[in-house]
Formats: structure tokens, C-alpha cells, sequence
């Protein structure tokens, strides 16, 4: 009788304190889909991440562009080469190429000297927006008697641009109005433009256009 009785008793605590094995699965799959929707969202937030490295890396690397830019363009130096009996300003301008020699180089390592610099715009080769290539020589190895732009020796400065040109101003006072041009042959003007602006034809990061100033506008300057 004891006995029996010690049997019902453990039969009771066993239910109370127990699982069945319906309970335990059901535990174990709230668990398992829990993992899954925690795994997702870390995996989910390193996406993010690497995006957000990724955009801002590229941010980055534009900004250094446009400070080398601006450097270059703004030391621009009003050099003539001799063409016959003539002598001629070295600068050349169009909607999608420029040619000119700066003072500043973008990407030489060797210091020093006048560098002939040259610029265009091509789609790029996947059609996912435009690309600003440059080629960059010292002024004693370029031929400058050659005013067309020859396609070699260009490297990609900056990739992944919105559809835009170059345009060139002009200011005949200095308090007079600003006329912006789409080209500027130096050898007919006989002067350098007082800006180059790259004007987008859709908004680039809260911007329309980028432009930059002259130093040396090459009025008067000794041929």
C-alpha cells in the first residue's frame, strides 16, 4: 500500500515538473526560429556596414579628386609653343576634353616642373554613368606642337558620374558679368578662361555643378 501510494506520488511530481516530448519540440523550434531572425539581423547589420564603408570610402576618394582638381586648375600656367612664326597659348577646351599645363601634378611622384595635363569624359564600359580620365606628363616629353588629344596613356580619375561637360568663363572686367562658354581655343582667345566648371546635367550630391577658379588668368603675359 505504501508502496502504490510512493508510485502515485512520483507519477504526480514527474507530470508537474516534466515535458512531453510534443512540448519539447515546440521549445526547440521557438529556439531555432529565434537564431534565425537574431543570424539575419547581424547579418543584415554587416551588409549595412560594408555599405556604408563602401559609400563613404568612395565619398572620400571623390573629395581627393576634386582637391587635386582644384589644385590643378588653379595653378594653370599660360604656356605658348611655338608653331611656325606664331606662338600660341596652350590651352585647349571642349564639352568632354580639356588640354592645358599646370604647375601641379595629380598623381606624378616626382616633384617639380610644368606638367601637360589632359582630360576627358567616356561612358563608362558597364553604361552605369561617366568616368573622368586624365594624362599627365612633364612639359620636356610631350608634344606640344600636337594640339589634338591623343587617346593613350589615360588613366580613370574618377568613375561613376552623372552625365556632364566642361564649360569655360570669361570676363572681360572684373566686375563685369560672367559668360560661360563650351569651348576655348587659347591659339584664337590669346588668353586663358578666368574658370573651368563641370556642369551636371542631373543633381550630384546636392550639387549642379563644380567649378574652379583660375590664378593666373593670362592676360598681358609675356610670349
Amino acid at each position: 500500500m505504501a508502496y502504490a501510494m510512493s508510485c502515485r506520488n512520483f507519477k504526480t511530481l514527474f507530470n508537474k515538473n516534466g515535458f512531453t516530448f510534443l512540448e519539447l519540440i515546440i521549445s526547440f523550434s521557438i529556439l531555432t526560429l529565434i537564431l534565425i531572425i537574431v543570424l539575419g539581423a547581424l547579418r543584415l547589420s554587416f551588409r549595412f556596414w560594408d555599405r556604408g564603408e563602401e559609400v563613404s570610402f568612395k565619398a572620400q576618394e571623390q573629395r581627393m579628386v576634386w582637391s587635386s582638381l582644384k589644385h590643378q586648375l588653379g595653378s594653370i600656367y599660360p604656356y605658348w609653343v611655338r608653331m611656325g612664326t606664331k606662338k600660341l597659348l596652350l590651352f585647349k577646351g571642349e564639352k568632354d576634353q580639356i588640354e592645358f599645363v599646370s604647375l601641379f601634378s595629380c598623381y606624378l611622384q616626382d616633384k617639380g616642373g610644368l606638367r601637360y595635363c589632359r582630360y576627358k569624359i567616356e561612358e563608362d564600359e558597364k553604361g552605369k554613368g561617366f568616368s573622368l580620365k586624365i594624362s599627365e606628363t612633364k612639359v620636356l616629353n610631350a608634344d606640344l606642337g600636337e594640339l589634338d588629344i591623343a587617346d593613350e596613356r589615360f588613366r580613370i580619375l574618377v568613375s561613376g558620374l552623372p552625365s556632364f561637360i566642361f564649360e569655360y568663363a570669361d570676363q572681360n572686367k572684373t566686375d563685369g558679368p560672367v559668360q560661360w562658354f563650351s569651348t576655348w581655343k587659347g591659339k584664337e582667345r590669346e588668353r586663358l578662361p578666368v574658370k573651368v566648371r563641370f556642369a551636371f546635367k542631373e543633381k550630384y550630391h546636392d550639387m549642379e555643378e563644380l567649378s574652379f577658379a583660375f590664378r593666373s588668368k593670362g592676360y598681358g603675359f609675356s610670349r
